[in-house]
């Protein structure tokens, strides 16, 4: 071809700048929950979040450049990202559509649009699609568990034949999924937790200014509770 270098040098500038804009995402996530959630602590700072966050990546992303990278990287791309980018699909229509209110999130689109979303799209997001991701999810778990993902056996730089990944690799595989997903989950029960302490701790406040009202205007009251402290 051509000029060949040419076209390679674009090639991989253009490989290298779909690479950083897909980390722009993949940094600024856990970059704005940790400082969101431990920004007040003077140790936590950005550039040593970064750095840690960065630091892990690469350490990660170093098993896929190993004499078996490319087996690892198969069975990463596989099932790190369909199952679990589903899983948060269903998980964001139901936290939007029912939790939130779809209502709610109309109103919200209006003051930033200046415009309520139509009818139809509240019920797509109500309605139609967690339906139709759940559906995909569903059928998607189905193929995977039915056919299960291989790899080419390659000797003398020829095509043999296809090998099946081992049971601890699979396993491997649903660890992996689950370490992706379970952070919702968590952070559901995390936030009910915190929920009902709060609660708690309002309910036993309020009893013990009630108590303590009682105990101030009731005379006979305090009387009988200290008769009660000294026997």
């Amino acid at each position: 071809m051509p000029g060949g270098p040419f076209w390679s040098v674009l090639f991989f500038l253009m490989l290298i700048t779909l690479a950083i804009d897909s980390m722009f995402g993949q940094v600024e996530v856990p970059l704005t929950d940790i400082l969101d959630e431990l920004g007040h602590k003077q140790y936590i700072t950005k550039f040593r979040v970064l750095l840690g966050i960065c630091v892990s990546g690469l350490l990660v992303g170093l098993v896929f450049v190993t004499q078996s990278g490319y087996y690892t990287f198969q069975l990463f791309n596989t099932y790190s990202v369909s199952l679990p980018l589903l899983v948060t699909a269903v998980c964001e229509c139901v936290a939007v559509a029912w939790i939130y209110g779809v209502e709610r999130f109309g109103q919200d689109l209006e003051v930033i649009t200046g415009k309520y979303p139509k009818r139809m799209w509240l019920y797509l997001w109500k309605y139609i699609s967690p339906v139709v991701i759940t559906l995909i999810l569903i059928g998607s778990t189905i193929r995977q568990g039915i056919n299960p993902i291989n790899y080419h056996i390659y000797r003398d730089y020829e095509d043999s034949d296809d090998g099946e990944y081992p049971a601890w690799a699979l396993t491997c595989a649903a660890f992996m999924i689950s370490l992706i997903v379970l952070p919702i989950f968590v952070g559901v029960l995390l936030y009910y937790f915190r929920r009902w302490k709060v609660r708690r701790s309002y309910h036993m406040d309020k009893q013990n200014h009630v108590m303590v009202d009682i105990q101030s205007e009731c005379p006979t009251y305090r009387s009988v509770d200290r008769s009660n402290s000294e026997g």
